[in-house]
């Protein structure tokens, strides 16, 4: 999946960027979203959609890579050898999301 939008660094700028400093940039704004549950809203029960993706993902097995600006972070699962975080990828100007969940037995889960 692919939005063109300002993606995460732009989106998470006005509430994240004092926080990280001189480390605020596309790796640590995918870093922020992905892995601590950052989100741009503030209200309650907003912004649970990759937690919610982590956690099933986490169920089945899956990966997931999310690509934005100049860096790409993903949750490798055991099954796959790509690296965790890469930074200084060809700018993307917005989100791109690749989700992969693995083929299971019934009885497995």
């Amino acid at each position: 999946m692919a939005d063109a939008g300002v993606g995460f660094r732009h989106s998470l700028e006005p509430t994240q960027a004092k926080r990280f400093g001189e480390r605020w940039g596309d790796a640590a704004a995918l870093e922020a979203a992905l892995i601590q549950g950052v989100s741009r809203f503030r209200d309650p029960g907003r912004g649970q959609g990759l937690a919610g993706i982590r956690r099933y993902l986490a169920r089945w097995d899956g990966k997931i890579a999310i690509r934005s600006g100049t860096a790409r972070i993903a949750i490798v699962p055991k099954w796959d050898d790509d690296v965790p975080l890469q930074e200084g990828v060809p700018p993307f100007p917005g989100a791109q999301v690749l989700i992969i969940i693995p083929e299971q037995e019934s009885a497995q889960r």
